[in-house]
């Protein structure tokens, strides 16, 4: 994890180090962007986030 003034960044990998991605988010847990997806490229595509998920319910 990585923190800015404006973002938190998540990396995450998998079990053997092989792919990972990095996720964007605002510091209130809003607006998740995908920015870097497992293939290694620069995506910035918007992910819906758990209240999206539930409004929609």
């Amino acid at each position: 994890m990585f923190v800015t003034d404006k973002y938190i960044f998540i990396y995450e990998s998998s079990e053997y180090g092989v792919k990972e991605c990095i996720t964007r988010i605002n510091h209130d847990g809003s607006n998740p962007v995908l920015v870097m997806d497992e293939n290694g490229e620069v995506v910035m595509k918007p992910l819906e986030s758990k209240s999206e998920e539930k409004s929609r319910e």
